[in-house]
């Protein structure tokens, strides 16, 4: 899922943009078959933008991150949920005018397009910093993340030692966190070395939300024997 996202959100992005260009050029030029096309981009780069949408609040729960990460994620959900909310508005609009281009407020009906090309494109930005610039979604800077919140571990076995008390040591695929084994590996999913971690290492954003994170999930664990098992 957290690879599914950035294909779609560039199709949201280059059918939104060829909606809209559509659309001006086809309103200034008088060109009915531009609006047309106009009409189709528009109506695909909606069903587009409600995929990504979902597959990315997907990869927002499952990716370990940290709180400079968390807040551009948070910005760059609102933005893709806006520009979502304005494909649904110009779609129904089109829907209303039986798919032509409106007679009434055309110009209305541009400006809202152009704002939601800005909205888009702003967010793409903050998705590409997100990937290119912090390295959610990369093997290593997510084994990195992981390696933050596990590196007081010897302190807190020190500390368990003392009390009697014992952490649940597991071992995460840093791409797939689903994945989870009782002992060191590699991911049946990605090959990816599996890294340590305990109960309360998995990301600042899931320490925010346990109850939510824990039944958004569906873990893959991996038992003594080798085998994958679903949970």
């Amino acid at each position: 899922m957290p690879n599914t996202h950035p294909v779609l959100a560039h199709f949201t992005i280059a059918l939104f943009v060829a909606a809209v260009v559509f659309d001006l050029i086809g309103y200034f030029t008088k060109n009915e078959s531009l609006k047309t096309a106009g009409r189709w981009n528009l109506l695909l780069a909606s069903i587009s933008a409600i995929s990504s949408v979902i597959t990315g609040l997907s990869a927002a729960r499952v990716l370990p991150h940290n709180k400079e990460v968390h807040r551009i994620m948070e910005t760059h959900e609102l933005i893709g949920l806006i520009v979502l909310g304005i494909l649904i508005l110009l779609v129904i609009w089109r829907i209303f005018v039986r798919g032509s281009f409106p007679a009434k407020f055309g110009w209305l009906f541009l400006t809202i397009g152009v704002i939601g090309i800005s909205l888009v494109l702003t967010g793409g930005y903050l998705g590409g910093e997100l990937v290119y610039r912090h390295g959610l979604g990369v093997a290593p800077m997510m084994e990195s993340f992981m390696s933050e919140h596990s590196r007081s571990a010897h302190e807190r076995d020190s500390v368990n030692q003392i009390t009697g008390e014992r952490d649940e040591v597991h071992f995460i695929c840093p791409v797939h966190p689903e994945v989870v084994s009782d002992k060191p590996g590699l991911c049946p999913k990605c090959g990816a070395a599996l890294i340590r971690t305990e109960n309360d290492s998995l990301g600042e954003a899931d320490e925010e939300s346990p109850a939510e994170s824990t039944e958004a999930e569906s873990h893959i664990h991996i038992h003594k024997d080798g085998e994958a098992h679903s949970h």
